[in-house]
């Protein structure tokens, strides 16, 4: 047996998946991250570099005029993938909202980013007759999307209350956001009360566990120097943040790699939400 058939036989399928698509686009995957449990979110912030940096912002807009200029398919946490990964789970909530809904689709993204998702969701979306997709992002890449990237159909937003009074959604998109922030809860309840129909949560991790903890997660060099606290929800005390009037329709397992803390392996879930009649 040679010595890349041993490689195939002894690597996880994860980093299999991440060593073939290394060649021109390393993707997100690649390196997963490693948290520290803290005692309080507080501690976990004071021992991390934070997420706002101008630095994570230059390398976002670097790959995401990468994408524009067709060099690269999408991206993600400022890495630039080489082929599409379409992320099915979202799909199936836009296009099921979209069937509910007249258009154009309004799509609400929560750390929506330059339009990350949006351009990774896009292709599919393509057989609606007119979509709308507002992100709301911190102040600085607000800036820089109204600046740069704004459209007839993608548009930047400080606040969800602000986004929502502009373009009220039918779906509102947290993806891999919620867990970045001080209150998650009270955000999920904010992006229930926009009226949006659906809510669609992606690339979280969840645990069945009775309460939250917190981490402070290193972010992979591969990707950029930066390390953020982060929770590790749990999934009872997050629903019941949304109150009642909402069916989950669907509970799914992420095929990203797992958060690697000092406590174990947090694996990364999404939902789609709907709001009952």
């Amino acid at each position: 047996m040679g010595a890349r058939s041993i490689v195939r036989e002894l690597l996880p399928p994860v980093l299999l998946r991440a060593l073939r698509a290394a060649r021109g686009a390393a993707p997100a995957d690649l390196g997963m991250p490693v948290g520290r449990t803290c005692p309080d979110w507080d501690t976990a912030a004071a021992a991390s570099a934070g997420y706002g940096t101008q630095e994570i912002l230059r390398r976002v807009e670097a790959t995401t005029q990468r994408v524009l200029a067709g060099d690269a398919a999408f991206e993600r946490d400022s890495v630039a993938f080489a082929r599409m990964e379409h992320p099915f789970a979202l799909l199936a909530g836009l296009l099921r909202a979209a069937a509910e809904a007249p258009a154009p689709l309004r799509v609400l993204d929560f750390g929506g980013s330059l339009g990350s998702t949006y351009r990774q969701c896009r292709g599919f979306l393509s057989v609606l007759p007119r979509l709308h997709w507002a992100v709301v992002e911190q102040e600085h890449v607000v800036q820089a999307g109204q600046a740069r990237y704004t459209t007839d159909e993608l548009t930047f937003h400080r606040t969800i209350d602000e986004a929502a009074a502009a373009h009220p959604p039918h779906v509102a998109i947290a993806a891999s956001s919620l867990q970045y922030l001080p209150d998650p809860h009270a955000v999920l309840a904010a992006l229930g009360r926009t009226g949006a129909r659906y809510i669609l949560i992606d690339r979280t991790p969840l645990a069945d566990a009775a309460g939250d903890r917190v981490i402070v997660q290193q972010v992979p060099p591969s990707i950029y120097p930066a390390s953020y606290p982060c929770w590790i929800l749990a999934r009872a005390p997050l629903l019941q943040a949304l109150g009642d009037g909402w069916e989950l329709l669907a509970d799914y397992a992420c095929a990203n790699a797992p958060l690697r803390t000092d406590t174990g392996d947090a694996a990364l879930h999404g939902w789609i939400l709907r709001r009952t009649p």
